[in-house]
């Protein structure tokens, strides 16, 4: 009774709500006959008794799972009973579970079953199809899920207007999507909390809906009752054919809910369900539409809105009331059939991991999903401000409810046959009564596909897809693992091995299989060849039923020899299993099942021993058994007290080589992409990152000048096909205004492009690369303005580090260095610099193109051709870049000549100050289309990396210079005679705020360059801040007034650019600082090296870390995990200084090549640590004091070389033994106390960049052979 009062709070709210909207989407085109409300009725009153109350209450209600429904309940049934999963890791001991048996009684129909049962088995299409319709019945619940939020509450609140006319469909909507927020803000309370709450309102909405049917049955057409004849069906269909047939998509949405009663079975009981439907709300709803029929009858017209017109006028408010709060509940229940079922497909691996929060301690089932309460949250504010009304959702909400109904009939048709063994004349029944009504209602809901029943189609694509691919590279990787596995024999040897050493503590070993070792075991032994004295490897699985019981949870097993202290151990759960330590801690759990587990064994074993040895002594065999087994439980008992460590396989999954391009973006693409970005592994316990560990000359310039050509100007050389259409975007006023025009092209040119870039900036080159991040480096390695403490002594001994400037004292300097916000100001100006440029680089493409397909195809083929190189691409565009000059510089030529000569005069700055004067505010705003034609003027400075500063300054004057002030000239000179034709060009500014961004940050950087590094003499810097300086801001003061027009794309990108590299880079300074303030202390560290539990072993290991001084936090994390260290030990930090290239002998900058450009990196590391120890030693030797230096220098020497020789012999020894990397595996999140800005900072923004690009083993592209990580929490 306690439950079927609850189920009335979540079940029946959206079954309970459809009279708001049934009749008015039935009868979208009005009432042509008086009976077809008869005939309507009639199919109303059938349809729900046939497929609610006798299909789901009374047979699909009995194929609950063991108290649990939905589509994956009835799949799980038949895996049970037929081998129809797809996965090989079924065991013999699954079916000892006490509830994995199926219950049904014995039945003749023996024959047909097995046929069938048979049939499935053998056929791995018919287990692929079996799957396949099961994941679509759930992706349709799914799609419902989003669908009845908005369909119910928009209804319930469109009864407003009644009341006020004058309330407009936007602000029905807007009230609607409030109401769904709030909703969808409260499930985290849990449906024990809400369906208390909700289950009065739910009543009393009922006990109205069915009062005031009887009233209207009463007053207006008592004769209605007759509808229960069904000849008023059949007449219905004659009179209006095929539009009664189309009519069926109204009367379906009066059962939508119904598979929210098998959905949500699993949060209360069936006969809690079947007692509250029979009682009151199947009555309620047939009184309900009896009601409205009756009302109909009397009011044709008021079909649109038969709800709220049919209500007496004292109950409107009361009744509106109810109305929106029911609406609210009818949303709860899909709300909750959702998560039950998102839970089921991912415990039975069709769904990516996400977080299932269990939300009451008293009833099991009861979930809550915050990533999918989130995505349905925004699906359902779209839908509804996208659809508005209740007629267009409608189309698109009967769609979902008969393709779920249709295919849970399919399932059960399956049960029937296989399980049941049901009578197949019964069978057949069921299929030609209640699923020929549901193939009749699909093909009318089909019918409105375009008029919005594509929408939950879509949804169920979205979702099948991402269940789909989840699954398949779940089961690709789980049986390249079970092909892969080590044999029994490799496993022996393995752990027999000289090399081997055994260290205390407990390990568990997770991994998919269920039988054999796993190939990454191989690995890791391989990497770091010591093992904890007890190793378990532990499998989760799931098993195709609803819970496991506690006692049944752990299935263990002896792996080889009873001295190795190995154990194979399956954990199992259920699909609707709790599996963060619902019954303790996990750990616990499994360590006493293990020692319950040996206990018996070993009890079992001494019983089964040979007569023979059954002799007088057998009292003393049961005291030595007993104690051997207390000694082994004990050595158990200590191994835990050790320690439990989880290692946890890190694998990677990626498409094998000549793979398709489908198999690629599947794996490498969706796969991964979830894989990244949803719930982790080691998230299915909440196992701690502190106990877990990851195992897996002349010629040269004048051919680089002519390469130049090609890369470098394409952009600013096409200016001249835009530049004066979008400095004259009113026409010209007059004549003398082309003259003012040219003459500012001419200039800005000359003084940006040719004087700035070419002879002042390029000269600010970062030993040959540009960009604002070279200005930038610069400037860090004159002053100490980077936010990062890494700076060491010895960065400055790198040979091309020094910046050959004469020293002086400079206040400037000392100020930067002095001032945290200067430092931060700094880093922000470059980084919003890069993304202008950057933000440059979308827009600089996308102008030059007249007809947008032609256009397009033009920009995929430049960006897909980009992988050959500038080299090879230089060496393509230069000819043609080169013909374009000739051609514009010719043209222009052949345009002065012809048309005004004198156009030459606009050399004379004075037609600037007249242009001014002229045209006042016109004049300014202008200057937004005049600045493109410096338009990749930054690229000059950008691209110099790729060529060198004399063969750009040589191109740019030979060439780009002239040839674009005669195009410009002679486009001048042909508008003085053409005013009306200078529209005729390509688009207007929105790359100009991009473009003068970037030179105003520019020559702000460069002017502190002149000051700090250069010594310029103040005079020249203030001339160069008056005269281009000035000149830059007047364009930029100029480019903002547009911003409105197209500008604020430039700064939208780059603002977005900005915040990745601000997050980034905060965050990777918090990090830093973090592992800095927690590092390892000289004294701590040797503590730690001189442990007496600390094992050696062969081999050299690389520890990456950040840090650049002292011993990482991760250390000691991860020795008290596997106490034991390689050999020899190198603290790796790759260290980004400040400078383009690091010699080799010095290595890496910020533009070096990290994977091997060199060799293979690790023959380099190696090389240099011996040529290091060498050196070392050498001058250790050297440096003793004068008294021992006496006659035997030469014996000292030589025992100096010899100790060298044993030194470096034992590096390369310890490298032949095999170099591992070991990687800190960091999980970063906000720490506890953080406000809603950090937390989005870090958790969010910075993981989701963390997961999705390059992983740091990629730096130096370590083999994943030869890695081990090392996990452990950032709480910044």
């Amino acid at each position: 009774m306690h439950l079927a009062f609850q189920s009335i709070g979540i079940v029946y709210g959206d079954i309970g709500t459809s009279p708001l909207y049934v009749y008015a989407s039935t009868f979208t085109n009005g009432i042509n006959n008086n009976d077809d409300i008869l005939g309507v009725l009639s199919l109303i009153f059938y349809t729900i008794t046939l497929i609610t109350l006798i299909k789901y209450v009374f047979i699909v209600l009995k194929a609950n799972d063991n108290g649990d429904g939905g589509t994956f309940a009835l799949y799980s049934k038949i895996c049970r009973y037929a081998k129809v999963g797809l996965l090989p890791n079924q065991q013999v001991e699954d079916a000892e579970v006490s509830n994995y048996q199926l219950n049904f009684p014995k039945s003749s129909h023996v024959m047909m079953a097995s046929r069938l049962k048979s049939k499935l088995e053998n056929s791995e299409f018919a287990k692929l199809f079996l799957l396949l319709i099961t994941m679509l019945g759930t992706s349709m619940v799914i799609g419902d899920g989003v669908l009845t939020p908005c369909i119910s509450v928009l209804s319930a609140v469109g009864g407003i207007k009644e009341a006020d006319s004058s309330i407009t469909e936007g602000r029905i909507v807007g009230i609607s999507i409030a109401i769904l927020i709030c909703l969808f803000m409260i499930q985290r309370f849990g449906t024990d909390k809400v369906g208390y709450s909700f289950a009065p309102i739910v009543c009393v909405w009922f006990a109205f809906i069915g009062g005031i049917g009887v009233y209207n049955i009463i007053k207006y057409d008592p004769k209605v009752l007759k509808a229960i004849n069904p000849k008023y069906i059949v007449d219905y269909f004659k009179r209006n054919k095929k539009d009664a047939w189309v009519s069926l998509g109204g009367v379906v949405l009066a059962i939508t809910g119904t598979e929210a009663l098998f959905a949500d079975v699993g949060h209360f009981t069936v006969p809690s369900i079947q007692l509250s439907m029979c009682c009151i709300t199947y009555p309620s709803l047939i009184l309900a539409y009896t009601g409205q029929a009756s009302f109909l009858r009397k009011h044709n017209d008021l079909v649109s809105d038969t709800f709220y017109k049919s209500i007496p006028g004292a109950l409107f408010w009361p009744m509106f009331v109810v109305a929106v709060a029911a609406a609210i509940i009818a949303s709860q229940a899909m709300i909750s059939a959702t998560f039950s079922i998102i839970q089921q497909s991912l415990s039975l691996g069709c769904f990516p991991r996400v977080t299932i929060v269990h939300t009451s301690a008293k009833y099991e089932g009861q979930v809550y999903i915050p990533e999918i309460n989130f995505i349905l949250m925004i699906a359902c504010v779209a839908v509804t401000a996208g659809f508005k009304s209740t007629t267009n959702i409608g189309n698109a909400y009967g769609i979902a409810v008969v393709f779920v109904m249709t295919l849970t009939s399919s399932l059960l048709v399956i049960i029937m046959i296989v399980i049941w063994k049901t009578n197949i004349f019964l069978v057949i029944t069921y299929v030609l009564t209640i699923g020929s009504v549901e193939l009749i209602y699909l093909s009318s809901v089909l019918y409105k596909f375009d008029q919005g029943g594509y929408l939950p189609l879509a949804f169920a694509a979205v979702l099948m897809t991402i269940m789909y691919v989840w699954n398949n590279v779940y089961r690709r990787k789980y049986n390249y693992e079970l092909k892969n596995k080590i044999s029994p024999e490799n496993f022996k040897e393995i752990a027999n091995g000289a090399d081997l050493i055994r260290m205390p503590g407990l390990a568990l070993f997770y991994s998919e299989l269920v039988h054999g070792i796993p190939p990454i075991f191989k690995h890791y032994l391989s990497n770091v060849p010591a093992l904890h004295s007890n190793l378990v490897f532990l499998s989760i699985k799931s098993l195709p039923i609803s819970k496991v019981p506690l006692e049944d949870r752990f299935l263990f097993r002896k792996v080889g020899h009873e001295e190795l202290n190995v154990f194979r151990c399956v954990a199992r759960y259920g699909y609707n299993d709790l599996r963060d330590d619902e019954h303790g801690p996990f750990e616990n759990l499994l360590v006493t099942r293990l020692k319950a587990y040996i206990a018996e064994e070993m009890y079992l074993e001494s019983h089964n021993k040979p007569d023979e040895t059954l002799n007088d002594g057998w009292g003393d065999e049961n005291d030595g058994v007993q104690k051997a087994i207390e000694k082994q439980v004990e050595a158990i008992e200590k191994a835990a007290r050790a320690g439990i460590v989880h290692l946890i396989g890190e694998s990677e999954v990626i498409a094998g080589k000549g793979s398709g391009i489908g198999k690629k973006i599947l794996i490498d693409c969706a796969y991964n992409f979830m894989k990244n970005n949803l719930r982790q592994s080691d998230k299915v316990f909440d196992i701690p990152h502190e106990r877990m560990v990851k195992g897996p000359i002349t010629s040269v310039i004048l051919h680089l000048a002519f390469q130049s050509m090609g890369i470098v100007y394409g952009d600013i050389g096409t200016s001249p096909l835009y530049v004066y259409a979008s400095t004259f975007t009113n026409g010209i006023n007059n004549n003398d205004d082309i003259l003012g025009v040219l003459s500012l092209i001419f200039y800005t040119i000359t003084l940006v492009t040719l004087i700035k870039y070419v002879f002042i900036v390029l000269k600010a080159n970062d030993n040959g690369d540009g960009g604002t991040f070279a200005l930038y480096s610069k400037i860090c390695r004159s002053a100490k303005v980077g936010l990062l403490p890494n700076q060491q002594s010895e960065d400055a001994e790198v040979s091309n580090y020094q910046l050959d400037y004469p020293n002086s004292s400079h206040w400037l300097k000392s100020k930067l260095e002095n001032s945290e916000f200067a430092k931060l100001f700094l880093l922000l100006i470059t980084m919003l610099g890069t993304s202008m440029v950057i933000g440059d680089g979308v827009l600089t493409p996308c102008i030059s193109g007249r007809i947008v397909g032609i256009s397009i195809a033009i920009l995929i083929f430049l960006f897909m051709i980009q992988r050959f190189g500038t080299d090879k691409v230089g060496y393509s565009f230069a000819p043609i870049v080169c013909v374009w000059f000739a051609f514009i510089g010719g043209i222009g030529v052949y345009n002065i000549i012809k048309y005004d000569p004198k156009v030459l005069k606009a050399i004379n700055p004075k037609y600037i100050v007249d242009y001014f004067k002229r045209n006042k505010k016109d004049a300014w705003i202008s200057l937004g289309g005049v600045v493109l034609s410096v338009t990749g003027t930054e690229a000059l400075f950008a691209d110099v990396g790729h060529f060198t500063v004399p063969s750009i300054q040589l191109s740019m004057c030979c060439i780009t210079y002239p040839s674009l002030i005669l195009a410009y000239t002679g486009q001048a000179s042909f508008l003085r005679k053409h005013n009306d034709l200078v529209s005729d060009t390509f688009y207007k500014s929105i790359p100009g705020i991009a473009v003068v961004f970037v030179m105003t940050l520019t020559s702000s950087m460069l002017v502190l360059i002149m000051v700090v590094i250069w010594k310029t003499n103040i005079f020249l810097v203030i001339t160069y801040v008056l005269t281009i300086g000035s000149v830059e801001l007047i364009y930029l003061s100029s480019v903002l007034y547009k911003f409105n027009q197209g500008g604020y794309l430039s700064l939208a990108f780059a603002v977005v650019l900005m915040a990745i590299m601000y997050i980034w880079n905060d965050v990777y300074r918090r990090k830093y600082n973090y592992e800095l303030e927690n590092k390892i202390s000289p004294e701590n560290f040797k503590e730690i090296a001189n442990g007496a539990d600390l094992i050696r072993m062969p081999g050299l290991a690389l520890f990456y870390s950040d840090l650049v001084h002292g011993i990482p936090p991760i250390f000691k994390h991860y020795v008290s995990n596997v106490p034991a260290l390689h050999s020899n030990l190198v603290f790796l930090s790759i260290k980004s200084l400040p400078i383009s290239k690091v010699p080799l002998e010095d290595r890496y900058g910020y533009n070096d090549l990290c994977d091997d450009e060199y060799g293979p990196f690790e023959n380099l590391l190696v090389t240099k640590l011996k040529a290091y120890i060498a050196e070392e030693f050498y001058l250790e030797s050297h440096n003793k004091a004068d008294e021992t230096l006496n006659d035997g220098r030469g014996d000292e020497n030589d025992r100096v070389q010899k100790a060298i020789e044993k030194k470096v012999e034992a590096i390369e020894k310890a490298a032949r033994s095999g170099i591992v990397h070991l990687i800190g595996e960091s999980e970063v999140i906000a720490g506890k106390g953080s406000g809603i800005g950090k937390r989005i900072l870090i958790d969010f923004a910075y993981n989701f960049m963390k997961n999705n690009l390059r992983q740091g083993d990629k730096v130096i592209d370590i083999p994943h052979e030869r890695m081990v990580k090392v996990g452990m929490t950032y709480e910044l």
